[in-house]
């Protein structure tokens, strides 16, 4: 009789515990819901599975770097040409065009020549800061200017460029201002020199290159003899002008001697005086 009791009892202890829901051992684990570290993980991956790679910039073709180069020396030239007219605001306006090209530039020749693509944007860096100066020293941006087309020159070949691919020819129109940017030169030197300023008038004589240098190109294809008639007097004042000690009086002999040769050069050129 006990028994039954007992038994009974037991079995009304687990009716009641069935009906609470079942034996802790009965209930099946709830699945845990993802971590935010989880979650963001595979969102994560999803999205780099379905962006797609971005395909690596292109390099520019010879051309696009040729004509690059072709603008360095157009821009190089307007920033002596402004510095020279004594045009402050112009010559870091113009300095500022410069950077697009010769990003690029430095770029391509950093990849086959480091030590050139220093040169070359050691001497842009000395250019626009000077550009930033609060007191803007231009015969340091004249100087700078005028050192970048030789750097150029040296690119073109370590890149493999053709001369042709570099550009055209200039113009007469170029060619006729060239010409009269020499003797507006010239006749600055020899105003300096004859006031007995020998550092104002080295700086001048340095202004001359990028003109000369297109001048007496052009003639050396059609008159070799006129051409080496101008650039000994471009070296005869070049080298007065850096001698340690600096007679002013070849220099002022030399430069009024360009003139009359210029002349010659607008005839054998055919340009408009």
């Amino acid at each position: 009789m006990k028994k039954l009791i007992v038994l009974g009892t037991a079995g009304a202890l687990a009716a009641i515990v069935m009906a609470c829901g079942g034996s802790s051992s009965d209930k099946t684990p709830a699945s845990a819901a993802p971590t935010t570290a989880a979650a963001k993980a595979t969102v994560a991956a999803t999205s780099a599975a379905e962006k797609p790679t971005e395909s690596a910039e292109a390099a520019p073709s010879a051309a696009e770097l040729s004509a690059d180069i072709a603008k360095l020396r157009d821009i190089m030239t307007a920033v002596i040409a402004k510095a020279q007219s004594g045009d402050v605001q112009g010559t870091r306006d113009t300095e500022g065009t410069m950077d697009v090209p010769m990003e690029a530039v430095v770029k391509a020749t950093r990849a086959v020549d480091p030590a050139l693509a220093d040169e070359l944007e050691k001497i842009e860096l000395d250019i626009e800061a000077q550009a930033d100066a609060s007191t803007t020293d231009l015969s340091v941006i004249i100087k700078d200017a005028q050192a970048v087309p030789a750097v150029l020159d040296k690119i073109v070949t370590a890149l493999k460029l053709t001369p042709a691919a570099e550009g055209a020819a200039p113009s007469t129109a170029e060619l006729s201002a060239d010409v009269k940017q020499l003797k507006t030169i010239m006749g600055q030197i020899v105003a300096k020199a004859q006031s007995g300023d020998v550092q104002a008038t080295r700086d001048t004589e340095g202004t001359m290159d990028v003109p000369m240098e297109a001048v007496v190109k052009a003639t050396r294809a059609v008159d070799p003899a006129l051409a080496d008639e101008l650039e000994k007097l471009e070296l005869d004042i070049e080298a007065q002008a850096d001698a340690s000690t600096t007679d002013l009086s070849v220099i002022i002999k030399d430069a009024q001697a360009v003139p009359a040769v210029l002349d010659k050069i607008v005839i054998a050129l055919k340009l408009t005086p």
